[in-house]
């Protein structure tokens, strides 16, 4: 119960000293880029703001000696994908370079939490079973990048990316999953 206190506290400090972190941090997209379609300086201190929450969160696990190998690479993915985003908003990566770093990624992510490979297809209004066999990784790298790249494409109309995933945290309270990370 300590714990999510002091998340909540975390979270009042951001709440109220905002504009000053942003600031302190130059959390900022500017639009000098020719694929910003803003005319004006946007704050993008939101990532930074969730993924303090997660480390904060897992630290407290980490301490209480309960955390798993899946919780490790969750944290450890959402780290490496904050940091990956980050560093393209700052410096404007090349597309093909952080799709290429993207792949390295998800695959050192799946070689290392075999949890995350997509080994078949369950299409349940036909009771079919579509086994990937040698393809899965080929299958789970694809899915992985259409996801981020689908999700990345949302966040630049405005709350639907938010909308997005306030469905997901409702389906995920629904089906009982990972409701710690709720807190």
């Amino acid at each position: 119960m300590i714990e999510y206190s002091f998340l909540f506290i975390i979270n009042l400090f951001f709440i109220f000293f905002f504009s000053s972190i942003e600031r302190i941090l130059n959390c900022y997209d500017h639009p000098f880029a020719r694929r910003k379609i803003h005319k004006k300086k946007i704050a993008n201190f939101g990532g930074f703001l969730i993924i303090v929450n997660i480390i904060i969160f897992y630290f407290f696990l980490y301490k209480n000696n309960e955390i798993s190998n899946q919780d490790f690479f969750f944290i450890t993915g959402s780290v490496i994908f904050f940091l990956l985003g980050y560093l393209d908003d700052k410096q404007d990566i090349n597309a093909y370079l952080k799709f290429f770093f993207q792949i390295i990624f998800i695959l050192l992510l799946v070689f290392f939490n075999n949890d995350l490979l997509i080994n078949h297809i369950h299409i349940s209004f036909l009771n079919k079973k579509i086994l990937l066999g040698q393809f899965s990784i080929f299958f789970t790298i694809l899915c992985y990048l259409l996801f981020i790249n689908a999700f990345n494409m949302l966040d630049g109309i405005n709350l639907s990316a938010a909308i997005y995933s306030l469905l997901l945290l409702f389906f995920y309270i629904r089906k009982k999953i990972m409701l710690y990370l709720l807190f």
